[in-house]
């Protein structure tokens, strides 16, 4: 668990885990202009439950 600033740097200096992921964003005239949505969305979804299976008939 993260709970001090140096917890913090240690888990940035080991890399990307499980628990803790980070991303860039750039923005331009107050927006966000990079990642897009899209690419937001889909690796958001990788992490989401599989879908539902079809039913048997």
């Amino acid at each position: 668990m993260i709970r001090t600033a140096e917890d913090l740097l240690r888990q940035i200096e080991l890399g990307e885990d499980s628990r803790l992921e980070f991303k860039e964003a750039f923005f331009r005239k107050g927006r966000v202009d990079a990642p897009s949505r899209e690419v937001v969305a889909d690796e958001l979804a990788a992490f989401g439950p599989p879908p539902p299976s079809a039913p048997s008939e």
